[in-house]
């Protein structure tokens, strides 16, 4: 009854792209792009269908003007992955970060992702540091892994500082040396501060990651 009615085309490719019949599904995709040249849907749905089939020189405009008209997870993850294929690390770093948070699997596949780009520039983007104090009253840091690959190497500098911010115990320095922190689980590292009297010390413990990288 309405066949120039772009959403039906996209609808017929999204049906194709679970089936993984990418080209299938790009033809359906063009067709709604041509019905409705101004809606960013199936310009994100023709990028992604031609990245899958390895044309990512036409992918590129493609999500770029679909984020131009409204920025989508799916358009900037496809697009950080255009990016990432041509070296340009620190737009695909970009476009990442704005998927990672999002609670979905394009969410942690950018998170992956960016786990492999830039871990060791910003390690502590992607563990979760938590101090906490034993029966004896000395320190631990809690070391959680945010990513979903494991994490090795970490190096992390720990101290109990005054107001002023000065270090009245320590610095000392710890790590995990080459045992893992699995993916999403977290590991717990001794330090040698303490043993304090009150839990309140931990309000005053601060740290620093020096470096971390993925297990290979």
């Amino acid at each position: 009854m309405v066949p120039r009615e772009s959403r039906f085309y996209s609808l017929l490719g999204e049906l194709e792209m679970v089936d993984k019949d990418y080209k299938g599904a790009l033809g359906y995709f063009t067709k709604a792009n041509q019905l409705d040249p101004n809606y960013f849907k199936p310009m994100v749905q023709a990028g992604m269908a031609n990245y899958e089939l390895g044309n990512k020189a036409a992918a590129e405009p493609l999500l770029k003007r679909s984020m131009d008209l409204l920025p989508s997870i799916p358009g900037a993850y496809y697009l950080g992955r255009v990016y990432e294929d041509q070296g340009n690390t620190a737009e695909a770093v970009k476009l990442y970060k704005a998927v990672a948070g999002t609670k979905s699997q394009l969410g942690k596949d950018a998170m992956t992702r960016l786990a492999r780009l830039d871990l060791a520039q910003n390690p502590e983007t992607y563990l979760a540091i938590k101090p906490q104090m034993d029966n004896q009253g000395r320190v631990w840091l809690q070391v959680g892994n945010r990513t979903s690959v494991p994490i090795t190497g970490v190096t992390i500098v720990v101290a109990v500082v005054n107001q002023s911010g000065q270090a009245v115990y320590g610095p000392a320095r710890i790590g995990t040396g080459d045992d893992q922190v699995p993916p999403g689980q977290a590991i717990n590292l001794q330090t040698p501060l303490g043993p304090f009297s009150s839990g309140d010390v931990l309000s005053a413990v601060r740290w620093k990651v020096e470096s971390a990288r993925l297990a290979q």
